[in-house]
Order: C-alpha cells, then sequence, then structure tokens
C-alpha cells in the first residue's frame, strides 16, 4: 500500500466515527426539541386556563372583561342550580369490590328506575284513542270491524205433499136415480145436441140416431159416468152432403172436454184422450176396445170419415174419439150447481 493511501484511511476513520455520532446527536436532539415544544405547549395551556379561572374569580368574564357583583352573583346561584356533582366512576365504597365494578347501590336505583318507569301498553296508541275516542285516527289505520256472520236460519221443515185423494167414482145407484143422459155439450167445436137412445140394427150395428143435429147413446151399453165404456154416436153429414153435428169432430184435441148432462140435472165431465181411425167393417178387437169392458168410465164418440164408398152406401172409415171421466168436475143438481 503506498503510504499516502495509509495516511487517507487513517484520517478517514474518525470522520466516519464523528459522522455517525453527530447524525446520532441530531436526531435526540430533534426528539428531545419535540418533546419540549409539546411540554411547553401543555404548560401554556394549563397557565391559560388558570388565568381565566383566576379573572373569573377576580370577576371578570372568560375574555377578561369585568362583571358586576350582582350579575355575578346571579351566575354563580344559577351554576349551583344546574351543576350536579356526579360520583367518579369506581370509587371507593362498601360494594367497591363488585364483579365487573358495578357498585350494588347503582344496579338498585337502575331496578327502582326501571320499576317506577311507566311501561308501554301493548295496545297501540292509535287503538286505544280509537277506542276511546279520544282522538282522531288516520283512515289508513282503521280497521274496518268485522261484520258478524249471519246466523244459520234453519230450513222449515217440509210439508208433506197431501196424498192424491181420487174422487169416487158415481155409483150405478147414483147415476140410476139421476135419469137417462139428455144432453151432450163439446165447447171446443160447438156441439149442444139432443140425446136419443138407440140399440142395434138388424144386423147387429148400432144404430144411428134420427135427426142429422142429434147425437144417440147406445143403452145396451154402460150409461156416462158409469164404470165401463159408454159410446155416443152422431152424423158427419147429411144426405145432401150438408154437416151433420160431428161435422168437426176430427178438430177435437187432448184436453178438450165433453159434458154429459142427465134429466134430473147431474153433470158429467169428459177429458179427451186420444182420436183413433179404423175401417167401418173392422170388427173383433176394435169393437172390444170400442165397446167391452173397462175398469175406468169411459164415453167414445163415434162418426164417419174416410171416402164415401157408393157400393155399401157409407164412408169407408171410422174417426173414434176416446174420453175419461174427471170425477173432481162432476156437479150434482142436488148440490144446487149446474153448469150452462
Amino acid at each position: 500500500m503506498h503510504p499516502n493511501h495509509w495516511w487517507a484511511c487513517v484520517l478517514a476513520v474518525p470522520l466516519l466515527t464523528a459522522g455517525c455520532t453527530l447524525t446520532g446527536a441530531a436526531d435526540s436532539g430533534s426528539r428531545s426539541g419535540h418533546t419540549n415544544r409539546v411540554k411547553a405547549e401543555s404548560e401554556h395551556t394549563v397557565a391559560a386556563k388558570v388565568s381565566i379561572a383566576g379573572e373569573q374569580r377576580d370577576g371578570s368574564d372568560p375574555v377578561g372583561v369585568p362583571v358586576a357583583d350582582g350579575e355575578r352573583d346571579d351566575r354563580r346561584r344559577a351554576d349551583d342550580e344546574t351543576f350536579v356533582e356526579l360520583p367518579a366512576w369506581g370509587a371507593a365504597s362498601d360494594d367497591a369490590d363488585a364483579p365487573g365494578g358495578v357498585i350494588e347501590s347503582d344496579r338498585a336505583n337502575a331496578a327502582e328506575d326501571e320499576a317506577a318507569r311507566p311501561q308501554a301498553p301493548e295496545t297501540p296508541w292509535w287503538r286505544r284513542a280509537k277506542d276511546t275516542g279520544s282522538a282522531w285516527v288516520p283512515q289508513a289505520f282503521v280497521r274496518p270491524s268485522a261484520t258478524p256472520e249471519p246466523s244459520a236460519t234453519p230450513e222449515p221443515s217440509r210439508t208433506p205433499w197431501p196424498s192424491a185423494t181420487v174422487p169416487p167414482t158415481p155409483t150405478e145407484d147414483v147415476i140410476a136415480a139421476a135419469g137417462v143422459p139428455v144432453r151432450l155439450e163439446i165447447p171446443a167445436i160447438g156441439v149442444d145436441a139432443v140425446i136419443e137412445h138407440v140399440g142395434l140394427t138388424a144386423d147387429r150395428a148400432m144404430d144411428v140416431p134420427q135427426d142429422w143435429m142429434n147425437v144417440a147413446w147406445y143403452e145396451g151399453g154402460p150409461m156416462p159416468g158409469a164404470t165401463g165404456n159408454a159410446v155416443i154416436a152422431g152424423h158427419f153429414d147429411t144426405s145432401t152432403g150438408g154437416p151433420a153435428v160431428f161435422w168437426m169432430l176430427n178438430r177435437l184435441s187432448p184436453g178438450d172436454e165433453a159434458i154429459i148432462t142427465y134429466e134430473g140435472g147431474d153433470r158429467y165431465t169428459f177429458i179427451v184422450q186420444e182420436l183413433a181411425e179404423y175401417d167401418y167393417d173392422a170388427k173383433d178387437d176394435v169393437i172390444d176396445t170400442i165397446f167391452g169392458e173397462s175398469l175406468a168410465p169411459n164415453l167414445n164418440l163415434i162418426t164417419c170419415q174416410g171416402v164415401w164408398d157408393y157400393g155399401n152406401g157409407t164412408y169407408d172409415k171410422r174417426l173414434v174419439v176416446f174420453t175419461e171421466l174427471v170425477p173432481e168436475l162432476t156437479v150434482f143438481a142436488s148440490s144446487g150447481i149446474i153448469r150452462d
């Protein structure tokens, strides 16, 4: 190593050591200076507070303005009335050793305050106001009162339908007492005819009325209104082709009435059931249907229909209107009621 270099190293070591020492001293001086400034500011603040307190005790306000004695006394009195000294937290007492640092006396006082505090009612204020009527309640809070459901009305007990009473069929004695049938009325077609009484002809056929506008009752059968098939016949037209008593018989309909009047004044009403057409020379079953036995009081009306048969001198068809007695419409002369 060159001698000059050696001397340079010998001189550099103290300089580096001095630099480190100076740097640390500078840092130390900076920290101590900061601490001194904080301490000075704190002392200045305390001094200012003490000065202000002294000035207030000397009768001046915080900014150094003098205050009159009377005004100062009023301020002191107001401060004394509003100032409440609170015990220091954790102050020594008999309960200082309570768990968590809570004083038992404070806990008791808190419990008493809680008990004395009014409890919030379970019913909301607006409901109480609505119930008492002491305040107006917004419509949004008003609940409509529940409409009570109507009580179930018990259904009335069903009145049993009366059993159908079938009027008794007039007996033979009653009809015999009335005399013989003398008149036939069919209001629907304007018939009001005298009843002739007829039997059988030589060839054992039912005879016909002698007058074109009369009708004939077959007296060999039951009387109209008695049990069985009573038969009454009438002409369709005259020998000259004019209308006879049953000219419009084919215009009857079910439900139309036929009324038989007896010489004693009793009246029996029959209701049309159906209309049927047969050949003029029909026998056996047809004869039994029209003239045979029956358990009901019927009245069968007969007339000619169809085409005129010149060879036999008669119409080729027969029209039969089947009717049935309606006992409810029967009127007895003894009751004084006779229908016109």
